[in-house]
């Protein structure tokens, strides 16, 4: 089942979609960036959104799970970047801006697609 999912994060970013891709147990269907590129962007309530991208400070524990803890912080670091870019490059209105705004979601897709793929013992 996690293969499949993953294959199905690899294929979106690739430009194809699994009609159904199974979604491991306890995953978090939005976390594919599939699932993140298809979430609707509403420039109307742009601002809106950005002001809950604020998360609460976050303490690493240098402890057995600190891998763990990286990957998942890097994880809603990303997300929030990704929700921030499409924002800007569906709803910005300087040219080169919006530019670099589809590239930094591009480069995102690919850092989380990296994070997913990630397995720890």
């Amino acid at each position: 089942m996690k293969t499949l999912h993953l294959l199905g994060c690899v294929a979106a970013l690739a430009g194809f979609a699994f009609a159904a891709a199974p979604v491991p147990a306890g995953a978090d269907a939005m976390a594919t960036p599939a699932a993140m590129m298809a979430k609707p962007i509403d420039c109307g309530s742009a601002s809106m959104m950005m002001s809950k991208m604020t998360p609460a400070p976050v303490m690493m524990k240098p402890d057995a799970s600190l891998d763990r803890q990286f990957v998942d912080m890097m994880m809603a670091h990303d997300k929030m970047a990704l929700e921030m870019a499409k924002t800007e490059a569906k709803c910005g209105k300087n040219p080169k801006a919006r530019a670099m705004a589809e590239k930094v979601v591009e480069q995102l897709n690919v850092d989380i697609s990296q994070l997913l793929l990630m397995t720890f013992p």
